[in-house]
């Protein structure tokens, strides 16, 4: 497990308060794109679930048997706990899915897998705690080729406590076929209405902005093939 911290975002007065109600926009688009039958009455990880919005957000939308999630934010885990009410939900503070010493059906992560250096060993992890046949749905965007690719990575890399990586969605792919996945890619659903009032805080210009949602932006959903 790497060395946890407090809070994975931290740019003056924001905080990871700030981007779980900034995020909340975007999960319900993905969970509109989730097929219902991987979720309901089944036992679901969410792979860095940061406070647990998502959690909470899907059992509310379509219940399920058991939640867990996992992340290395110390103090936002405990909201997670405590914001938990009374839906089936399990955080843990670590970033190893073998650590719970369970099993699941389907695996989520949303904003996550730009930051994971190797994607490969991510994929064997995943691998290492779905049931037969189980899936993975996980949010990515390739902004290898967006002008505002180094200045994104700057912001990231000064403020999250954890650094950006350059990764592709070929590379994204590819390491999941390689540890015994199907993948199929959908395009992100985009928001009839898009505000980009502060489009400078991860954009040079609102172009490279809109280029993302309407270009690079895409969720993947991971199949574990039989036997693998």
């Amino acid at each position: 497990m790497k060395d946890n911290y407090d809070v994975w975002w931290q740019k003056g007065n924001e905080t990871d308060d700030d981007m779980a109600r900034d995020h909340e926009a975007a999960w319900y688009r993905t969970i509109s794109q989730i097929d219902q039958a991987d979720i309901k009455d089944k036992k679901v990880l969410d792979f860095g679930c940061n406070q647990g919005g998502l959690l909470r957000l899907l059992y509310d939308t379509i219940p399920f048997q058991q939640g867990v999630g996992i992340d290395l934010a110390k103090v936002s885990l405990e909201k997670a706990k405590e914001m938990a009410g009374n839906r089936p939900l399990q955080f843990y503070l670590t970033d190893t899915p073998v650590d719970v010493k369970q099993r699941f059906h389907t695996v989520l992560s949303t904003s996550v897998l730009y930051l994971i250096e190797d994607v490969y060993a991510h994929a064997e992890a995943i691998k290492a705690v779905l049931e037969p046949n189980g899936v993975y749905y996980a949010t990515f965007s390739d902004v290898t080729n967006n002008p505002s690719r180094e200045y994104m990575a700057e912001t990231i890399n000064k403020y999250g406590a954890t650094p950006s990586q350059d990764h592709t969605l070929k590379y994204v792919v590819d390491s999941f076929v390689q540890a015994g996945f199907n993948v199929s890619v959908m395009k992100e659903k985009v928001p009839e209405e898009i505000v980009i009032t502060h489009y400078e805080d991860f954009y040079l210009t609102p172009n490279d902005y809109l280029r993302n949602i309407y270009e690079e932006s895409f969720l993947i959903k991971a199949t574990l093939k039989a036997g693998a």
